[in-house]
Parts: structure tokens; sequence; C-alpha cells
């Protein structure tokens, strides 16, 4: 019967041909009725129907119909497993007859050389047993199915596994091979963190051994035990991060040669193994472990990148450094999947540095040098491998005081690595939301208000980031930057619904679990950091803050006024950016204060009509239609209208004001609009009548 994986999970009977086959094994073996062939061929037929619906086999589905007889007869099929798991034991081509040292040489019945039929029988159970480790290979990556076995079926499952990787030499024909398959077993298994705990010795001590193996059969299985292993490093620290981090630290050393290696695919699986490392790091990076993970990982990177590397060598002198730029270099008949490797091996020992990317002048020549990969090609996943550099800038700020070996980590130091990471940016805008989070949210002090110490640059960082975004083509990420502008000056009521900014969010995930080394076509929405910055906690500024950097904030705010404009849109006097406004101008007046009210600087009048004359200067982005011209001279006029009355509510001096309204209106006189239009004559009407009223004092 034909079967297809979305209608199976109903069919009670979808496994039950081999079932069948495995129980009637357990009576009627070598009687006749059912031979090694047989079961072997059930144990194919379990295998290959698992993996026909392994991707729909949740944690919790064990209450399938076709899972059903599985479960039922889950005791049996660990018997027939562990019989035939152990035929690896078996010698069956051994005719040596056993020593005895009563009986003299001369009487000892010669060796019989194997004959067929030996052969014959060594190939079935060598077979055999090779069949039975692949499903319960299967059964143990399954955790809907391994945990089906009772705890002593369980455990004698995994000593027979164990005493398999162990022994130095297997009897059985193919003897690495049957190895190797368990290997895999181990590697690959999803278990309980209960089990995995207990047996964590076991399984880090199977690692160590087969990760130095470097003696290869014909069949090269050396290397394929040692690639499994550094894949299953990879996958028990994505399962048990907290369990496996500190033994397997040791493995690192080991890891980095096999990042060097020779061989391609050597280098691939390390690759995997550096992801693991990565992930752990990143979901856990309060542990100890991290410390010494990102010692040994700055150590190798620095050992990699030439102290001598010439200014002219278009990439840093070393081993890693040389196999990254072959990898990564865009060149006619180039594998992708080379570029995924080296994409994927940088964000993974940039995480795992752990923020100290940034404190080694030759590690720094290794993040400049995926400068080169900007620059050189339009793939963009280098961009998101880029903000691992603004992951590890969040990092080291929240490790700002301790040493890193000799040298403090230092303010300083953390604001040269912020301008090298947004300086080379390359317009990424995930990459410049991931440095909004880094910058606004709790991260290092949350008792410090951020910007509030002389040294202290986070707010003019801040507001560099935020106008960067409004340079973007996207409006959705104009409207992110003003969002977080307004929010700066304004606390919202809401502050429940606020969530702080979570580290892990901004990294390319697919690059730390691997999945990239798997799949490098992987769409940017795969890779892209999308926040929710409406739901980030924002502290506003303090009055300190407002004056220290009251000109930067004032070029972010017409700014924000222009692209406000651009989208045809004009801010009413009761809306956030024309509130900023008249803080801004406040901060400014109350400082000139002398007279007996608030009064505007020379300097300051002059501020207030230049700014107007850049919202004259927007230009419409459309040049489709009057209609669209039209709409964007009412909203210039209609800004420029509440600009004024903004600044009329501060001033007080009925001569400034007069000044500035002057000054405006020969601003806008010298400027063409279409006041054939009804509605930009009548907005042009409002506008001089404000500036006309000036001469009635402050009152708006």
């Amino acid at each position: 019967m034909a079967f297809s994986s979305g209608n199976v999970f109903e069919k009670a009977t979808f496994f039950q041909s081999p079932i069948s086959t495995l129980l009637e094994s357990l009576q009627n073996i070598g009687q006749g009725n059912i031979d090694h062939a047989d079961i072997a061929q059930a144990y194919n037929l379990f295998v290959e129907r698992l993996k026909l619906v392994a991707h729909g086999l949740g944690d919790k589905q064990d209450t399938w119909p076709a899972l059903t007889p599985v479960k039922h007869h889950i005791t049996e099929i660990a018997q027939c497993l562990r019989r035939d798991i152990l035929l690896a034991f078996n010698d069956s081509l051994s005719n040596t007859p056993s020593y005895d040292p009563y009986i003299p040489a001369s009487l000892t019945p010669p060796v019989r050389p194997p004959n067929a039929d030996d052969v014959h029988l060594a190939e079935q159970t060598s077979t055999l047993s090779h069949h039975a480790l692949q499903l319960l290979t299967v059964i143990l990556r399954l955790p809907v199915l391994n945990s089906m076995l009772t705890d002593e079926d369980f455990n004698a499952l995994w000593v027979d596994l164990f005493d398999i990787v162990t022994v130095p030499v297997l009897p059985c024909l193919n003897g690495n091979r049957v190895k190797a398959i368990a290997i895999t077993a181990i590697c690959n298994s999803i278990l309980p963190h209960s089990f995995m705990e207990s047996k964590q010795n076991h399984i880090v001590e199977v690692l160590r051994i087969y990760l130095s193996q470097t003696n290869e059969d014909a069949f090269g299985h050396s290397q394929f035990m040692q690639n499994t292993v550094l894949k299953g490093i990879h996958n028990l620290l994505a399962q048990c991060p907290t369990l496996f981090r500190r033994p397997f630290t040791e493995f690192l050393p080991k890891v980095f040669d096999c990042l060097l290696s020779a061989v391609p695919t050597v280098r691939r699986h390390a690759a995997y193994a550096l992801c693991g490392f990565a992930w752990a790091t990143l979901k856990h990076p309060e542990y100890l472990e991290v410390k010494e993970i990102s010692r040994i990982t700055s150590t190798f990177i620095s050992s990699q990148i030439s102290s001598n590397s010439a200014a002219a060598y278009p990439w840093p002198r070393g081993i890693l450094a040389t196999l990254l730029y072959d990898s990564a270099k865009v060149k006619a008949g180039k594998a992708v999947c080379d570029r995924a490797w080296a994409c994927s091996v940088m964000a993974a020992l940039i995480v795992m540095s752990d923020g100290m990317v940034f404190m080694s002048s030759r590690i720094v020549l290794f993040a400049k040098a995926l400068l080169i990969l900007l620059r050189a090609s339009t793939w963009r996943p280098p961009q998101h491998v880029w903000r691992c550099l603004v992951w590890a800038l969040a990092r080291m700020r929240a490790r700002i005081g301790d040493m890193d070996g000799e040298k403090p980590i230092t303010l300083e130091r953390w604001d040269r690595a912020f301008n090298f990471v947004f300086e080379e940016n390359r317009g990424s805008v995930g990459n410049l939301r991931a440095l909004l989070c880094t910058l606004i949210g709790p991260i290092g002090s949350p008792a410090n208000h951020p910007g509030s110490s002389e040294e202290d640059k986070t707010v003019a960082f801040i507001i560099r980031v935020l106008q960067q975004m409004l340079t973007s083509e996207s409006p959705d990420t104009q409207q992110e930057a003003i969002g977080v502008f307004t929010r700066l000056f304004i606390s919202r009521k809401n502050s429940g619904t606020e969530e702080a900014s979570d580290l892990s969010q901004m990294l390319p995930l697919p690059f730390m679990d691997g999945s990239f080394l798997d799949d490098s076509d992987l769409s940017d929405d795969a890779l892209d950091f999308r926040p929710d910055l409406v739901k980030l906690r924002v502290q506003t500024l303090s009055d300190i803050e407002i004056i220290r950097y009251c000109p930067m904030l004032q070029e972010l705010w017409i700014n924000a006024i222009r692209h406000t404009v651009m989208m045809h849109q004009s801010p009413k006097r009761e809306d956030d950016l024309m509130h900023i406004w008249q803080t801004l101008l406040l901060t400014q007046t109350q400082l000139t204060q002398g007279n007996g009210h608030l009064t505007a600087t020379p300097q300051l009048r002059a501020q207030i009509v230049s700014n107007i004359a850049k919202i004259l200067r927007t230009v419409c982005p459309s040049t489709n239609g009057d209609h669209n011209n039209v709409a964007h001279q009412v909203a210039q006029l209609e800004t420029i209208q509440n600009v004024w009355l903004v600044a009329r509510l501060v001033v007080s001096s009925t001569l400034e004001l007069e000044d500035i309204a002057l000054n405006t209106f020969q601003k806008v006189s010298l400027h063409e609009f279409a006041f054939d239009h009804g509605a930009v004559k009548a907005a042009w009407d409002n506008l001089r009548a404000q500036l006309a009223a000036c001469e009635g004092g402050s009152q708006a």
C-alpha cells in the first residue's frame, strides 16, 4: 500500500508490517520461517517510514493511530534491537581453536579457513547489526519514540551503544562502519535532560576519543566519525548548553585544528561545532565558562592574524584569514556554500569572543576583513554577520570596568569600537536597529541614566543612529526613527507594556544554529532583525542631556519634520514633534534669561528662521501629477505655521517676534507656490495672517 506523509498518522497499519516481522523473529528466527535478511528488511522499512513522518512527530504526539502499535510493542522492539546490535561482537570468521596448555600442539586440530557459508553468515550478522543501529539512531533522535522506552530498556540499549564505541576493535565484518553508526546514534540523540545528565561522562569520553582519532581505514571511517563528533558537539550544546559547555570547552583547540584542515568536509563540520559554542554563549552568556571560551577564541583569532600584515594587502595574513578569503570571495563557479561557511565561521567566532573582539588590534583586523565581503559583493548575508559585531558591542558595554587579561575594558575603548561598527555599517537597516537596541535598552548599568556623565556619549550615539535611519529609503524605518526620537522626550503612560531589549534577538540565528550551513539561500527575512521598537523601553532624556546635545537634537528634529512633510503631512501644534520643538526652544531661551522674561538670542532667532528655510527646501518625493505637488506645498505651509506658533508661545519679546516673523515672511515669499490652487492659497493666507499677528504680543 502506498502512503504519503499527509495521511499516514491516521493509519494504524503504517508500521504494522515491520513490527510484525520483528515480533515473529523473537519466536522463529533460525527455524526456517524467518531469516536475517527478513529482519534486516524489516528494520530498513521501519527506518524509511519513520523518516517519512519524522518532520510531523512532535514531542507529545504519541496518540497518533500510526504510533499505537509502536507504543504497544516497544518492549519487544527493544528486545530485537538489543539482540541484533550485540551481533557486532560476534566473530563468525574466527575458527582458531581455544588454547589448552595440557593438549600437545600435535593434537590440536588445524585451523579451518572460513568457507563461503561462513563469510555469508558474517556478512548477514554485520548487516543486521548495522540496520538495528540505524533504527535505534532514529528512535534516539525522536523524543516521541524514545520516551516510550522503559528506563530499563533505555539504559540497556545505551550500554550496548557505549560498549560498541569504546571497544578497541569490533570482531564483526565492517566493524568500523558499525562503530560509525553507533557514534552517529549518540551524537544525534535528542534525549531528556535528566538522562543526558546521568550519561554526561560517557558522552564526553566518547566524543573525546573520536575527536582525536586520526588513524584512517580504507573507507575513511575515522574522518567520518570525527565529522560526526563535530556535528554532535553542536547538537548537544544546542540541547543542553549548561550541561556540556564546560566539558566541551577543552575540545576547542582540537575544533580549531579541524577548522584549519586541508579537507573541506572537516572544515565544514568544525563550523557546525563552532555554531554550537556560539549558541551556548548566546543562550547563557552569564556563566563563567563563557569567559574561558572567549579567552581561547580570542587567542586563536590573534594567532591566525599576522601582526605585520601589510596595509596594502587586501586581507590579513594567516591560515584562517586565507581560508576565509578564499571561501568568501566571489568568482565564477564559486559555490555559495563556501561563502556560507565563511559567514558562519565569522559569526560564530565573533559571538564566542563575547565582546572581546575589539580588545586586540589583531582581532580588529579580523573584523575589518569582513568589510571586504561587504564591499566586494551584493550578496547580503555578510551584512547580517556584521550585526554580530553589534552584539559584541553590547556584550563589551556590559563588561565595562572588567579586565580582559591585563587590559581594562573602558568606556573610551567602547566608544572607539562603536564608531568603527557604526561608520562601517554600510547602510544595513537591521544593523542600525540592533545598534539602537544596544544603546537605548537597559544594557550595562540600568541604574545609571545613559549619557548622564561627560564621558558617556550614549545620547550622541543614539542621535547618530536615528539620523542614519531617517536617511533610509524605507518609510517604515523613517517612522521607526521618529517614534524612538519622540520617546526620548515624552514618557509614555503605558510603560508596563514596554519590553527590555533582548540581546539574543538581534543575532541572525541561522548563523548560530547551523541552518545557514545547510541552506545558504535563506531569505533576508530569515536573517533580518525587525524588533518592535514601539515596545522597547526608552528612557527619556534629562534636562542636562537636552542642554548638552541641543544642537544635535535640533538637527535630528528638523530632519524628522522634513520627513513628515515629504509624506504630505503637517504636524499639529499638539503633536509630539511640536512638543519637542517647544522643549528645545525653552531649553535655549532659559539659558538667556536676564530681562525678566524669556528672550531669544540673535543666534536662536536665526536658527528658527533657518529651520523654516529647511522646511521650504524639502523636495516633493513624487512628481507624478499636480495633486502630490499641491499636497506637498500645503504640508510645507501648514508646518511652517505651526513651527511659528510654537516659537511665538516661547519667545516673549515683541521685538524679537517681529524680527523672526519678518525674516520668515521674506523666506517664504521667495519660494514659488501654486497659488492658483485653492488649498495652497488658503494655507498661505493662514500663515501670512499668523505672521502679521505678532504685533499683538505672544498670545496665539
